[in-house]
């Protein structure tokens, strides 16, 4: 069409679309009037008036003939043919009110759970973060020699000096999470997640504040600057009701004063993904809000990496430009940092942080450690969910080629009338594809329930996650996408078996069904057995592997433990009220102990499901080992109910000040250090330059992951631990009362102590490691969860199957009972096709499930992918729901009455 035309065509087309009553009498008139001029110039010719009309007729064409030759010059008449197809679909799926329901619901869950998924997905890796063109940001992070995964921490120091020489971005911001104790108006509140960030990084991302400003490099200019800070917006509206008056009030964090000077916008939760940092404060301000820590801003000996850095490239810069130069300027500063830290470079540890490359991450999607704990599982967990979605589609398909049977007739008529196989095939995809459409709307409420309670479920450890999960496009484009190719793949071979039906029998009432149409459905239903064995075992796998970690010997007892975060406020912290803190503590220590359910009361820097600080420590001989360090105090290893090796423990005489430096070592660090000679007694230099005596050896803990094989550690006292003095974990070993009880117990003890000390997170130490097999927990839980429906999907397909077999076959059971057919052999002919049905999907599943298994060996602990008591359960199992599912059909047809099944169509 030529561009001039469209301006005259296209107001047609739409004219002809959506006034299509009015277009068809225009061409009733037009065609009238056409007929009677030709009639009266025939007449004219000498013809008589019928003669005359009968030859224009002619001439016409045929005027039905002529009115479809028009309606397909408009180029509409598809559009309008749909539009029957629908109403047609819509009245066929009404008067079936059951199967459309029964076919929705299983829709919805095959969609919905893969859009939940892909909800979670795209929340976490796709979803971009809300600043001015997020395209422009890259992370700044390095990696080691050996090219391991990227780190994304950075110094203070090192930050300057790139900010400084870098000439590839228009800034470089940088930012740090941090827990925060806040007071509002005299009361104390909750700790709240916050946020260090420098005085650009507003201006970098390009946000704005709700109301109020954000921070300008004036604000971040030292400990002794200006004590600002801004607000979440959610924060604002939870603990302020949204005041317009919050601008300027004055709050106290971590003792002291900050005036709020903005609010974030609604929706903006910084740059890592998951988190949602409620107080955020200039960084510089670290010293302040963070006085347990050293000050992390010294120059140039502190080398605590604890920044991430951000920034946005100049306008025509490659991201591999950029990543290539600041290597250069990256080397060279480090060289210089490490060269004023230690001259001599003495240290292990030193070698490998200078000699690190840097490298650039785009930053589009922000930053999170939820994608390297969740990537695995989640790709796993697609895998399962696609599964489940085709196992659904099969059973719809199944349920449609039964159906087609039961419709061959109205086939058969519309095919004799002159409707045409495509037509028919279009118009049954409609049907199909409108369950489709109908179980993917229903599966979008599924999913955002279902993806909500995964992030509940994922939120059981200290810090809550929050991701966005509002849907995007994206989503609601994967949705709309599954939900169309589900409609076609399940309607697609139904459709073209009815729609290639004969004539002859398709006109008879209770006409044959063919053979190829009963061969594929039973095809369907050893497929569905055959997938469900592989989700079922797979489940299983995961399911046992869970338990195995549960059970295992991880150097602690974790029933009848309670921990309690304590974090005390202000200068309490400081280096130089340690004493003062080890009173608090010892108090705390001793009220809890005169408790008569308490058995044992001490304190630790972290509980063992965190990952402690690494130490490098120097043995007699000049070794030095990566060791995980912890501040304990006495008792702590009797709390824990771990096991003292050699030597004692710790004594209150060692914490007294000036007592001598003392460590207890696990047996790891004590079997590679001292090898076969005793390490009671022997010298390591533990702190700075400070020579520890190794008191006692303690069994291996598993701290931070219960699937590692612990390594080297060593524990100090309280006093005597280089860092660390501030926030502590509680550990408080009961026995005889409940759990509420006692924390009811520990929250009043504390509270008559000091009622402003915030102690906060009271849980139990098995609550706390099952936090910390969040990721077992989650392959575990939705495994069993979609290994379960696949089975229910699976026996539905079955019974259906057998049931429509049933059905078709019910005069022939009765002429079998008619000639002397006992019950039990009609029993054992409909269970001897499901047990066949069933045996051919678990000769094909069980190859399949054992293929499949062996890529998440990774992810099993204490089993092998090929575990052969978990694959017995598991066709056990489907074995017995599949045969109760085929037994129902089967005990029907062992009651049927021989007169009442002859008299059958």
């Amino acid at each position: 069409m030529r561009p001039e035309h469209w301006l005259y065509t296209i107001p047609l087309r739409l004219r002809s679309l959506f006034r299509w009553a009015q277009a068809d009498q225009e061409v009733d008139e037009e065609l009238r009037d056409h007929l009677e001029r030709k009639t009266e110039e025939y007449v004219a010719q000498g013809m008589t008036q019928e003669k005359a009309h009968r030859r224009a007729r002619l001439d016409l064409g045929g005027i039905e003939q002529t009115k479809e030759k028009c309606r397909d010059a408009r180029r509409v008449n598809w559009i309008q043919d749909l539009v029957q197809d629908l109403r047609y679909a819509f009245r066929m799926l009404g008067k079936s009110a059951g199967f459309t329901a029964v076919a929705v619901l299983t829709l919805a869950l095959g969609i919905g759970s893969n859009t939940a998924i892909f909800s979670f997905v795209d929340a976490v890796l796709l979803k971009q973060v809300p600043v001015k063109d997020p395209q422009g940001l890259v992370f700044l992070g390095t990696k080691g020699q050996s090219g391991s995964s990227t780190d994304h921490s950075f110094y203070f120091e090192t930050y300057e000096r790139l900010q400084l020489q870098q000439p590839f971005f228009t800034g470089l911001a940088a930012f740090s999470p941090v827990q925060l104790n806040v007071s509002v108006d005299g009361e104390s509140e909750p700790p709240v997640e916050g946020q260090l960030v420098s005085g650009n990084y507003f201006e970098l991302l390009g946000v704005g504040a709700a109301i109020g400003r954000t921070f300008s490099n004036a604000d971040d200019t030292g400990p002794r600057g200006s004590p600002v800070a801004m607000i979440s917006y959610d924060y604002w509206q939870s603990l302020f009701e949204g005041s317009s008056q919050i601008i300027g009030k004055e709050i106290l964090i971590d003792g002291s004063r900050f005036v709020i000077v903005g609010v974030t916008p609604r929706g903006f939760s910084g740059l890592e993904v998951g988190s949602s940092p409620n107080v955020i404060v200039p960084l510089t301000m670290q010293p302040v809000v963070m006085p347990d820590a050293e000050n992390w801003l010294a120059r140039p000996r502190n080398t605590v990496d604890w920044l991430r850095i951000v920034g946005r490239l100049r306008s025509g810069v490659p991201i591999q430009q950029a990543a290539a130069g600041m290597r250069v300027i990256y080397r060279r500063t480090q060289t210089q940092l490490a060269t004023e830290i230690d001259p001599n470079w003495t240290t292990t540890w030193l070698k490998e942080w200078a000699e690190a490359h840097l490298v650039l991450e785009a930053g589009a999607t922000g930053i999170s450690n939820l994608r390297n704990q969740f990537l695995k599982p989640l790709s796993v967990l697609t895998v399962l969910v696609a599964i489940v979605l085709v196992i659904a589609c099969t059973n719809i398909a199944n349920v449609l080629l039964a159906r087609s049977s039961v419709r061959r007739q109205e086939m058969a008529v519309r095919i004799a009338v002159g409707a045409g196989r495509a037509r028919l095939v279009r118009q049954l995809l409609v049907e199909s594809v409108l369950l489709g459409l109908m179980g993917g709307a229903f599966g979008v409420l599924l999913a955002d329930w279902g993806a909500r309670a995964l992030i509940h479920f994922l939120s059981v450890g200290r810090t809550p996650i929050s991701i966005d999960l509002t849907p995007d496009s994206r989503v609601l484009g994967f949705t709309a996408l599954a939900s169309l190719v589900t409609g076609v793949l399940t309607g697609l071979v139904p459709a073209l078996q009815s729609s290639g039906v004969d004539l002859s029998p398709g006109l008879m009432k209770g006409g044959y069904l063919g053979t190829s149409r009963q061969v594929f459905g039973k095809a369907l239903v050893v497929s569905e057995v055959a997938l469900s064995l592989v989700l079922v075992a797979g489940g299983g796998l995961f399911a046992t592997s869970l338990r195995n970690l549960s059970d295992f010997d991880s150097g602690f007892q974790r029933d009848q433990v309670l921990t309690v975060r304590l974090a005390p406020k202000g200068s309490d912290q400081k280096r130089t009220n340690a004493n003062r803190l080890l009173g608090l503590y010892q108090q705390i220590q001793e009220n809890l102990g005169s408790i008569p359910a308490v058995v044992a009361v001490s304190f630790a820097g972290t509980s063992p499901t965190e990952a402690p600080q690494l130490r490098t420590v120097t043995t007699p001989d000049g070794q030095q080992f990566r060791v995980s360090s912890a501040q304990v105090y006495p008792h702590y290893f009797e709390t824990l109910g771990s096991s003292i090796l050699q030597g004692r423990d710790f004594s209150n005489l060692d914490m007294s000040p000036g007592a001598p430096y003392v460590a207890v070592i696990n047996d790891t660090f004590a079997r590679h250090a001292f090898r076969n000679e005793n390490p009671i007694g022997k010298k390591i230099v533990c702190s700075g330059d400070q020579a520890c005596t190794v008191i006692g050896v303690v069994k291996d803990i598993k701290y931070s992951s219960l699937k590692s094989n612990g390594g080297a550690a060593m524990y100090m006292t309280f006093l005597q631990a280089p860092t660390g003095r501030g926030q502590m974990v509680l550990h408080l070993r009961f026995a005889g009362n409940s759990e509420s009880v006692m924390m009811g117990q520990v929250r009043q003890q504390i509270s008559s102590i000091d009622p402003n000390l915030p102690a906060f997170q009271i849980q139990t130490l098995e609550s706390d490691v099952d936090a910390a097999l969040v990721r077992e927990r989650l392959l575990a839980l939705l495994s069993v969860f979609f290994g379960g429906l696949a089975i229910l999907l699976a026996a539905v397909g079955l019974y259906g199957l057998i049931s429509h077999i049933v059905a078709r076959r019910t005069r022939e059971i009765g002429v079998r009972i008619a000639l002397g057919a006992s019950r039990s052999n009609i029993l054992s002919l409909v269970l001897g096709e499901t047990i066949c049905l069933e045996g051919l999907g678990i000769v094909l599943g069980v190859p399949a499930s054992l293929a499949a298994s062996r890529f998440i060996e990774s992810f099993l602990y204490g089993l092998r992918a090929t575990d052969p008591i978990v694959m017995s359960a598991s066709v056990g199992l489907l074995t017995v729901v599949t045969l109760l599912a085929g037994f129902v059909p089967a005990y029907r047809a062992m009651r049927v009455d021989p007169m009442v099944a002859l008299r059958y169509e």
